[in-house]
C-alpha cells in the first residue's frame, strides 16, 4: 500500500515500466508464434501486478483528497 508520496511516484514510475515492459514482452511472444491461451498464461502476472498497482495509486489518490470508501 502506498502511503508516503515518494511511494506514489515510485508506483507512478514503476506502472510506466511494467506497462512497457509487457509490451516488448508481448511483442516477443507473437513472434514466437505461441498461442493466445499460452501468451495469457506468461503475460498475467506482470498484468496482475499492473492492476495492483494501479487500484493503489487510485486509492493514494482519492485518500490525498479526503475521499475513502468501505472495505468490502
Amino acid at each position: 500500500m502506498i502511503h508516503t508520496e515518494k511511494e506514489y511516484q515510485r508506483a507512478i514510475k514503476q506502472v510506466e515500466a511494467t506497462e512497457k515492459g509487457l509490451e516488448i514482452q508481448r511483442t516477443e511472444l507473437l513472434k514466437k508464434h505461441i498461442t493466445a491461451d499460452q501468451m495469457k498464461r506468461l503475460l498475467d502476472p506482470g498484468l496482475s501486478l499492473l492492476e495492483d498497482l494501479k487500484d493503489e495509486i487510485q486509492w493514494f489518490e482519492r485518500a490525498k483528497k479526503g475521499k475513502f470508501y468501505p472495505v468490502t
